[in-house]
């Protein structure tokens, strides 16, 4: 069968840029021809410049690549906000609606500064669900420039749970058992709940960089060097009669190895039981591994222990046709992390099971004055028309303005009978637009405080704990007697208090140190919530030592945290 033209397929993510290049036939199969990788090099303790790494990386895994056909690229699972969401049925006009109601409510960012899509599931019964995928506008549009900054025009922008889901489901049987996919990165581990038609994802903070964060602790080496020792040395001990390498520091890499993964098995557990308990799913009779860090010595093992199910390394070169010329070493090495490679290259082939496209708004401007320029045309030159044959264009309309003149005024009376109706009505139309935007005001007030709650327990860490959660109005209780609380400055003064600041009190576990409850700050800090910058993240810890106030679940900590815009507590 004939093939088409070149399709360029690009996962970016944090650590590491991944590439092929493929064709595809008229019936949707795909070969790779080229493929490459190339890591960052980036420090993430460090505010390095990633664009100027994302773009030298493409130009060199890219170097000999026929830059003439479709680009894709996907965003790391990290760098997106992905959240699924129940729909009763409904007609698709009433579906698009709800869903951006939805994705007001849910999105932590406002929906002027994001660029958003969503893919809809068929549910349990006749529910729908669907998964709604959002990324800050200045963010997509670097790694846009990044990949243009490499001598290459995307195509399409999609992100790595969905491009890997599409592999899957290229590669693999639909089977009526769960399947759970297990892609553990450098920033994030992506959980995906694969069960028939059904698709649940989940993205968690913990990955290959926790691994390598906590070998620089422990080592006390610089972030390439840990790196490099978790690549070249790590690895996961059984434990129990299991023997551990002889080498001492070797030994130290692989339970240190043990311990994180034991971290993420903890979350890979709790989100099995929130799937089979709220989402009417069931345990995973399958676990497919993928992702970089997934090569670690012994993982496999451990995590087959841990769930009493079959584990294997995901395979997405699986129907795949090889061609002549490739690396078969250097793919059978890398090939399992290719997942988001292959399942871009398959949105060049045609329709695919999850389909969206988060297009930058600078691109989206761009093609609505490019498409806006046939018609200015056909404007001017309907206007030179008009002047070029006037004496024409008044003879042909002299009978014609005569006849409808005629037939206009039997009509008017008509029309003024009806006004007497319709005035009515539209007065009561404003009546209930005024109302609708009364209600929906109410319900953004008290959705407002849960968005809130939902983004900060999103990043909290493993092993760290909120006791406490107290809200305050300028330093005062909200409830507290005095009438209404003063608004800040440049705010006027509502009905009602606003909250204005928060206090929390918790426990970090007795291994954690105190970096890891700045980290937790300053990842709240870079949510824009609050009037904090991520470099001062230790100005808002009141208190936190792990010297101190030490129980049997860990040390105490108290946090002081002021919100860059204050939540009103009244309509």
């Amino acid at each position: 069968m004939a093939a088409t033209s070149p399709i360029l397929a690009l996962d970016i993510g944090s650590h590491t840029v991944k590439f092929g290049e493929f064709t595809a036939t008229k019936e949707g199969a795909l070969t790779l021809h080229r493929f490459g990788t190339a890591p960052l090099g980036l420090d993430p303790n460090k505010d390095e410049n990633r664009y100027a790494a994302v773009t030298a990386a493409l130009r060199q895994v890219t170097g000999k690549a026929t830059k003439s056909g479709q680009t894709f690229f996907s965003l790391a699972g990290h760098a997106v906000f992905m959240r699924g969401v129940k729909l009763p049925p409904v007609d698709a006009m009433q579906l698009d609606q709800m869903i951006a109601f939805e994705a007001q409510q849910i999105v932590p960012f406002p929906l002027s500064e994001v660029v958003w899509d969503f893919l809809t599931l068929s549910g349990s019964g006749s529910e729908k669900e669907a998964i709604i995928v959002a990324v800050k506008t200045d963010l997509l549009e670097s790694e846009y420039s990044a990949v243009r900054g490499a001598g290459l025009q995307p195509s399409l922008v999609d992100v790595g749970p969905l491009a890997l889901y599409n592999a899957y489901r290229y590669n693999y049987t639909p089977t009526d058992h769960c399947v759970l996919l297990v892609d553990i990165g450098a920033r994030s581990t992506n959980l995906l709940f694969i069960e028939g038609d059904r698709l649940y994802t989940r993205i968690l903070p913990l990955a290959g960089n926790t691994i390598t964060q906590t070998i620089c602790n422990e080592f006390q080496e610089p972030f390439s060097v840990a790196e490099k020792l978790k690549i070249e040395r790590g690895g996961v001990h059984l434990g129990g009669g299991y023997a551990q390498p002889d080498d001492r520091d070797s030994a130290r890499l692989w339970k240190l190895g043990r311990t994180l993964l034991g971290k993420i098995q903890t979350e890979i557990n709790r989100s099995i039981i929130f799937y089979r308990n709220q989402q009417g799913g069931s345990a995973p009779q399958q676990i497919y591994l993928t992702g970089g860090t997934s090569r670690l010595p012994y993982l496999d093992h451990f995590l087959a222990e841990k769930f009493s199910v079959p584990v294997e390394f995901f395979n997405p070169l699986r129907n795949v046709t090889l061609g002549g010329g490739l690396d078969r070493n250097g793919l059978s090495l890398a090939g399992h992390a290719f997942g988001e490679v292959v399942g871009l290259a398959l949105r060049g082939t045609g329709p695919t099971p999850a389909a969206i496209s988060l297009k930058p708004k600078s691109v989206s401007e761009s093609e609505k004055n490019k498409k806006q320029g046939p018609v200015v045309g056909a404007a001017l030159f309907a206007l030179a028309l008009l002047f070029a044959v006037p004496a024409l264009a008044i003879y042909l309309k002299m009978g014609a303005v005569e006849e409808t003149g005629q037939a206009l005024g039997g009509k008017i009376a008509g029309l003024k009978k009806a006004a007497d109706a319709v005035i009515p009505l539209e007065k009561e139309s404003d009546d209930l637009q005024r109302r609708f935007k009364a209600a929906d005001r109410v319900l953004e007030q008290r959705d407002q405080w849960l968005r809130f709650m939902n983004t900060v327990n999103g990043k909290l860490p493993v092993g760290v704990w909120i006791t406490q959660f107290t809200p305050t109005s300028n330093g005062q209780s909200p409830d507290a007697e005095g009438g209404d609380v003063p608004a800040p400055k440049g705010k006027k003064p509502g009905k009602g208090p606003q909250l204005t600041q928060v206090e929390i009190n918790g426990i970090c576990e007795k291994d954690l140190t105190l970096g890891t409850l700045t980290d937790f700050v300053r990842s709240l800090a870079e949510t824009g919530l609050f009037d904090l910058k991520p470099d001062q993240a230790s100005n808002a810890i009141v208190k936190g030592d792990p010297t101190e106030g030490s129980t049997q679940l860990g040390w105490s900590f108290v946090l002081s945290l002021k919100l860059k815009n204050p939540i009103d507590l009244a309509p």
